[in-house]
Parts: structure tokens; sequence; C-alpha cells
């Protein structure tokens, strides 16, 4: 008992009744119940049923991430791919070239910007190839009612532009006072790119370079110029790759496409200018393959026919483990089947208190697959629509409490989840409702979490509900 009262103690302040056995004395009611009697009681035998969600995708736009990489995990999920795509905006025009003669103006590289962002998956020691590629077409703005998705792609040119032997480290704190070149062991980097590209870009970029402001007309045909010419580039996982990886897109230098130059003008001046990212017009896309064999192989991908596989799979078919992953857009979803049995226990009940406890699976998680800091949880109905998120009386959403033994074999989040249960005690058919746990709404298009969730059939210690209880008896 002393662990289940360790557990309320964290998430409920101290009531009148004390927690000091599975049940406390009784006491005697005035009013209506002056012949009846009252007891309070710990449950943890609650029955909790877990089954993992494959929804098709999630949005991908705008996200200000990236994803690039490939993991593969043998034991569970299969191999999990992501793929980056961008177009780019037209080249501001740059003042210092204005009166330079086009013939002296010389490029010296051409280079892809790019900051990891904290996101990753995969094993950070190890080198991890990242191949750049040119777009065979450009990405068209989505209309008002349209977005990207993450079961979206774009096809690109073969062979790549460019291969870069990354040597990650997603935990480094850029320091913009570094000059460049940068160590390689470092979250921030340069992809080189083929000079003949850059020339080309420095030449279109000399072409539109104005001190006047094109009209709107201009603006449209240019833009249309320039795509035709550059319609983008798709970041993908190379050959040597073992790792899923989020860097930063923004309009500024993440991700941009920077081109050095050089003119002589009694000395040799140096300069250089970003070719930005068009946030309208990139995205990421995720492919995935569960492997047959594997615990979740009958989930079906976004990028196959949902009409094959299943949208859910009960934990007792997937190994008694549930999968939580952003990238795949899974999720788990928590049910109480036998909550209503607790009714019978007295003339009338109510729960007082209850704790939800998610215990990942053993070995699951480690250095290279750490744990989610936060994970959110909903409510949703029988067509597993989400209804609302959970929150504390004080509207703040609820995202757990992470409890890491440093030994990993303690290792849980927990809910108070009191509201909810009491709310759903006595309700059956379509008036019932389930939890979903997925990454925090944050970190959902942003993150590579991944965990899997161990049933109470896998092992003693799993994922259980502790559900303090008042019973209300007749004599």
């Amino acid at each position: 008992m002393k662990f289940i009262q360790h557990i309320f103690w964290i998430l409920v302040p101290a009531v009148a009744i004390a927690l000091s056995g599975c049940s406390n004395g009784e006491y005697v009611l005035g009013g209506q119940y002056l012949d009846s009697h009252m007891h309070t009681v710990i449950i943890d035998t609650c029955t909790v049923k877990l089954s993992t969600v494959q929804i098709d995708s999630v949005e991908t736009r705008n996200t200000g991430r990236g994803m690039v990489g490939r993991f593969t995990d043998d034991r569970y999920f299969g191999k999990v791919e992501a793929t980056t795509y961008l177009s780019y905006s037209i080249p501001p025009s740059v003042p210092a070239l204005l009166d330079i003669k086009r013939e002296k103006i010389m490029m010296d590289s051409c280079v892809l910007i790019m900051i990891l962002r904290g996101s990753y998956i995969g094993d950070t020691l190890k080198t991890h190839d990242i191949e750049v590629h040119k777009l065979k077409e450009a990405i068209e703005e989505p209309i008002s009612t349209e977005s990207f998705w993450s079961n979206d792609s774009r096809e690109y040119n073969e062979p790549a532009l460019a291969t870069y032997k990354l040597h990650p480290r997603p935990g480094t704190i850029f320091k913009s006072s570094l000059q460049f070149p940068y160590h390689n062991y470092t979250n921030h980097f340069y992809v080189r790119l083929p000079d003949t590209l850059g020339i080309g870009l420095l030449n279109k970029m000399l072409d539109n370079n104005s001190s006047t402001t094109p009209t709107a007309t201009e603006a449209a045909i240019i833009e249309k110029s320039w795509l035709k010419y550059f319609p983008g580039i798709a970041i993908t996982a190379g050959a040597n790759n073992s790792g899923i990886f989020g860097f930063g897109v923004r309009t500024d230098s993440l991700c941009a496409i920077r081109v050095y130059y050089h003119y002589v003008d009694y000395k040799k001046i140096k300069g250089s200018f970003n070719i930005p990212v068009n946030t309208n017009r990139y995205f990421y896309g995720v492919k995935c393959d569960r492997k047959t064999g594997l615990p979740f192989s009958d989930l079906h991908v976004g990028t196959d026919d949902p009409l094959t596989g299943e949208k859910e799979v009960d934990s007792k078919k997937s190994g008694n483990v549930g999968l939580i992953q952003a990238l795949t857009s899974t999720y788990v979803k928590v049910e109480f089947p036998y909550l209503n049995n607790l009714l019978e226990l007295g003339d009338f009940c109510a729960i007082t208190d209850a704790a939800l406890l998610l215990y990942p699976a053993d070995k699951s998680y480690s250095d290279s697959m750490p744990l989610p800091g936060k994970m959110s949880m909903y409510i949703s109905d029988e067509h597993d629509s989400q209804l609302a998120q959970v929150t504390s009386s004080a509207g703040t959403a609820l995202t757990g409490n992470l409890k890491e033994d440093e030994y990993k074999k303690d290792t849980y989040y927990t809910y108070d989840i009191s509201s909810f249960l009491s709310g759903q005690l006595g309700k059956t058919g379509m008036y019932k409702r389930y939890l979903q746990f997925s990454p925090s709404s944050d970190t959902l298009t942003s993150s590579v979490n991944t965990m899997l969730l161990a049933d109470p059939k896998l092992k003693s210690d799993a994922t259980r509900v502790i559900i303090k209880f008042l019973i209300y008896e007749n004599e």
C-alpha cells in the first residue's frame, strides 16, 4: 500500500479519509443516510485495455521544422523514413551588386545551411549520410482549404546533387560567434552544393537584381521563371543512415541556400546572399514499413490503401504493447471496460480520486530512442474523434508527470483522471468515452517521439489505474 499512497500524495491533496490501508473505518452519516455506513477502498485491479490507433496523417505544412533520415526497429514498429521537400523564394536584391559590372562578379561556393533542432531518434555517435536532390517540379502552394500532410511526397531527380556525412549533436547550443567552418561535431552545418548550381542561381539573382519594385504582373512572370529553373530540393536519407533528425526551417537563414561570391574593385571584396525557403511551399513526408511478422504489421499506413490493414490493433495482438509515435500518426487508446462493475460494490458509490500510471515497455527506450518528456491526453468518442484535451482545474493541459528510474526498471507517467472516471461511472453505449495519448500538441508535428506502453499482460507493474472509491451501504 505504500506505493499506492505515494501516488495519491503526488496527485491529490490530503483529504479527511486517511490512506493507512486498503479501506478506512466506517463513518456514520446523518440525514437520509442515518442508518447507512460509509467506507473507502483503494482498488488497483480495475482492467485497463490498450490499443494502438493509426490515423492517415498529420499536417506538416509550415511547422518550422523539417525531418530527414531513416530508422529501423526489427523488434516492434519496422522502418520509418522521413524526407523534407522545399521550394525557395526569389532571392532579394543585393544593393552592393547594382553598380558592379556583371563580368566582374565571381561565384565562390554554394551551400545549404542546416541547424538540428533537438528532436531525434537513432545513435548520435554514428555518422549518417543525408542527400540533397533537385525536385522535378515546383511545389504548388495549396489553396486555403488544403494543406500538406505527412503522407505526401514529391518526385526528385537522381543522382543526388550532394551527399553530406552528418555527425549529429542535436543537443548542442549554437553560438553565432563561432566562425565558419564549424567543427564537424555540431548541430550547425553546411552542405556544399555543386558549383554549377551556384553559378546558375547567381545569374538568376543578377537577372532579377533591381532597385525598383516590380509590378504584380512582372512579379508573377519572374516567379514562374524562377520556379521553372529551380523548383526546389528534397533532403533525403542516404545509403548510410540509421537515424531521423529534426532541423529548423524558417524564412531567414534556417535551411536557406547561401551563395558566396567576390568581385575586384581596387581590392577583392567578398559577399554572400541567402535564398530563403518559401514557407508556403515546404513540408516533410513520412514513409513507414511495418514489416510482416512484427507486432504492428496489421496497422495500415497513410501512404497505402486505407482499405487494407487495420486502423486499430488491440495490445493483445501486438505483443501486449501499445505504440505512440509522432512521425507515423500513431497513438494509444485507453479503455476501462469494466468500470461500471464498481457500482455493484454498494448501494451508492463514488470515485473520489483516480490515478492512471502508464509504463513504457522494458528495454523499449534508450539514449538513441529517448522517452518524450510529456504526453497529451484527450477524450474521444466511439468513433475515435477527439472531443477535448484533458486539463487541470486551472485549465492547464495535463501532459503527465514522468518519473524516471536511472536503472530503467520503475519508470512511468502519472495522470490524475479523477474527474474523467467519475463522469464515466454508469455510462454505457454512445455515452462512453475513451482516453487518447499522444506526444504533446506542441511537438506532434515537429518531433520523432516514440514510446511503447506495456499493458497489464506484459508484466505485473505495467499500465494500471488506482482508484479511491467511496461506498455507501444501507444496513
